[in-house]
């Protein structure tokens, strides 16, 4: 019987819509209309408070995250590396420390995600979506993905012939997605991995960059059936060039005092580390020297 009420239980937490909520509930008090202090109690202390549970009143990207080891660790880390000891500060102290202190470095952790150096954890929606686009093989998943302007891609439903889904195009970047998944935890979805796999774009939400997928395989034998992808994946590495060789940020920091005081010499010294680390990259990538490729040793 608990197994039973486990499950209806799940089932009510994992309710989709209010309607559905309500319905569950309806069949759970008929279904255990013999637990007559089970039910009160949960009519008085979990029903009024539906809103804080129910996924079906969890509608944003971070409320699609549960607590977990994850966050406990942070919350250990926040402790240890930036309150110390002294855990009962004032409030003008912890306002200064999440500003000057916790938001760079969570910000430059972010970037470092972004350009390739670091990973970006993917919760386990996430992880089944990105499952779901490499299960494919590169020709149909090709054949599902529409790039139809510099704003808008269109990609085909997984489950329904007749459905495609619009995965909204931003600054290079897939930024949403019309599927329901999407619309729901604003968490990425199997269409924009899909997308992101046979495109030039990258996925960048709100608070996340996922950069250009990595083939992890080893390339020591040319396999034919990959060269199509191996080809989107090099103009990938060309966008990113390209957007890696404007200077004009740097230009105005160097002609304005002003603007020069605002960065720091931590952050350009951390840049100027990602840059020469991707050059390094960059030799290490092909495992032979092309013809004609200029020698550096």
């Amino acid at each position: 019987m608990l197994q039973d009420v486990r499950k209806d239980l799940g089932k009510l937490l994992r309710s989709l819509t209010p309607e559905a909520f309500d319905e569950q509930w309806e069949h759970i008090q008929v279904e255990w209309a013999d637990q007559k202090a089970w039910l009160k109690y949960m009519a008085k202390e979990y029903i009024p408070t539906k809103e804080r549970w129910a996924q079906a009143w969890r509608q944003h990207a971070h409320e699609g995250i549960d607590t977990n080891n994850y966050i406990e660790s942070w919350h250990s880390n926040l402790k240890r590396n930036y309150l110390g000891r002294i855990r009962r500060q004032r409030v003008d102290f912890l306002i200064r420390l999440l500003s000057e202190e916790i938001e760079p470095d969570y910000n430059r952790a972010h970037i470092r995600t972004g350009i390739g150096f670091g990973t970006r954890y993917l919760n386990k929606a996430e992880q089944e979506g990105k499952k779901s686009a490499e299960t494919l093989i590169f020709s149909e998943a090709e054949a599902r993905v529409r790039v139809v302007s510099a704003e808008l891609a269109m990609v085909d439903s997984f489950t329904k012939d007749d459905i495609d889904y619009e995965v909204k195009i931003r600054d290079n970047s897939f930024v949403a997605c019309s599927c329901p998944a999407f619309s729901r935890s604003g968490l990425i979805c199997k269409h924009m991995f899909l997308a992101q796999r046979v495109t030039t774009y990258n996925i960048q939400l709100e608070k996340s960059i996922l950069p250009a997928a990595v083939v992890s395989d080893p390339e020591t034998i040319v396999n034919e059936g990959r060269r199509d992808e191996k080809l989107h994946l090099v103009d990938k590495a060309l966008t990113l060039m390209d957007l890696l060789a404007d200077r004009s940020l740097f230009k105005r920091v160097q002609s304005s005092e002003d603007e020069l005081d605002k960065v720091s010499t931590a952050s350009l010294t951390q840049y100027i580390s990602a840059a020469e680390g991707l050059l390094h990259m960059k030799n290490d990538v092909f495992l032979h020297k092309l013809d004609h490729a200029k020698q550096t040793r």
